[in-house]
């Protein structure tokens, strides 16, 4: 059984009492709570009792408010003198995860110590308080928190990775595509909360969480949430801002399940449904956008490769403005094809001789011979083959010579 001391300012009569309400709450849910309401007498050492609470309890809940603050930073009073003993705890120790904070009122900034500001925090704000964030409490001082699902593979199918456009590592991936709509599965009964019936407003009002048929990204999430708060039909008795959505469930947070039976699972559903539609919609959208961008990027490439093909560089790197006499780059390749026909029918032709040598013999940079050959070979517009003692030259597909050497 967990043992928990806390830690409050005794900011008002109607603070200490909801400081009792919580500690009784917490006692009732298993947890061991120390309260100086319960173990403080008239005569009792005040400094005695907070350095053995801190020190023998596994936790320490610290109830956060601006008046907390502001006497925890200025080290005044009972307050002032924990902070000394929590803090040193905390760098002596490296109890971390002893010091719980509960947000009460205000803003976190406004209400948390200056040693507390960087850790998680349990929000128990508002009359009621959110029954979930107060189970997320139990839970922690419990060490009841959920453990992380197996890794599964890599969904391939449904990421539909788009093939690379060719510009090195430049690569467009059309947006994964959902695994159909979303449904609710049912009541997660294990985990509905429990009304307080403390006699405040709400508070017979609990959290109802519902299973959902798979979990749900954040758009879907986001967009659940403002669909609730303003559904296309509703009736009277919807209570807009009472749900969020965590992983595959979705949660009501201040109904019951009477109201759930009797209005809201309608709603639920139109709810949902509503939520499917936009989201499928906008990532239809979103692959839709996809394709024009990698479509719009193949065509690109492909303008930069051929304009790359124009510019003619010699052996030094510098764009040819001589040589081959300025020539444009089907002048060269008709060159170089008409400078293999002269290789293979002029009485002049020497069979030791290499052809692009030839070839840059009749006055074009050989850099270019080269690259511009490759290409015509590549395209398919230029073959020669030799075989016994004769040779072949193919332009455009056809044969255009064939003889003995």
């Amino acid at each position: 059984m967990p043992k928990a001391f806390v830690s409050y300012s005794w900011d008002s009569q109607d603070h200490k009492h909801w400081v009792l309400r919580l500690s009784e709450r917490l006692r009732s849910d298993g947890v061991d709570v120390c309260l100086d309401q319960w173990e403080l007498a008239p005569g009792d050492q005040l400094p005695r009792f907070m350095e053995q609470a801190i020190r023998d309890n596994d936790f320490v809940l610290v109830v956060c408010t601006p008046q907390y603050k502001r006497k925890s930073d200025a080290r005044e009073g009972g307050v002032g003198y924990e902070g000394d003993i929590m803090t040193a705890v905390a760098f002596t120790q490296g109890a971390e995860r002893k010091f719980v904070p509960v947000l009460r009122r205000g803003q976190w900034s406004e209400a948390a110590p200056s040693w507390l500001l960087g850790k998680v925090y349990v929000d128990l704000r508002g009359e009621p308080y959110s029954g979930v964030r107060y189970d997320e409490l139990v839970r922690a001082l419990h060490d009841l928190r959920p453990e992380a699902p197996p890794i599964g593979a890599v969904p391939v199918q449904r990421l539909q990775i788009g093939s690379a456009v060719a510009t090195g590592t430049m690569m467009t991936r059309t947006p994964p595509v959902s695994e159909g709509p979303i449904r609710v599965v049912g009541v997660i009964a294990d985990e509905v909360g429990r009304p307080t019936l403390d006699g405040t407003p709400g508070s017979a009002l609990y959290s109802v969480p519902f299973r959902l048929s798979r979990a749900a990204s954040g758009n879907w999430a986001d967009t659940f949430v403002t669909v609730w708060n303003d559904p296309p039909r509703f009736t009277s008795m919807h209570r807009p801002g009472i749900a969020y959505v965590s992983g595959d469930r979705v949660v009501l947070d201040g109904t019951t399940m009477e109201e759930v039976e009797k209005y809201h699972l309608e709603t639920l559903r139109l709810v949902t449904e509503e939520t499917n539609r936009i989201v499928g919609q906008a990532e239809k959208d979103a692959r839709i956008r996809a394709e024009h961008e990698s479509e719009q990027a193949r065509q690109h490439e492909e303008g930069v490769r051929a304009v790359a093909g124009r510019l003619l560089f010699d052996s030094d790197g510098e764009p040819d403005r001589g040589g081959n006499a300025g020539l444009g780059d089907a002048q060269v390749r008709q060159a170089i094809l008409q400078a293999f026909y002269d290789l293979y029918v002029s009485d002049g032709f020497s069979a030791t001789m290499e052809p692009l040598a030839a070839l840059e013999s009749r006055g074009i940079p050989r850099a270019v011979c080269a690259r511009n050959f490759d290409y015509l070979v590549a395209k398919g517009l230029l073959e020669t083959v030799a075989y016994g003692g004769a040779a072949r030259i193919t332009v455009d597909g056809v044969d255009r010579v064939e003889r003995n050497r």
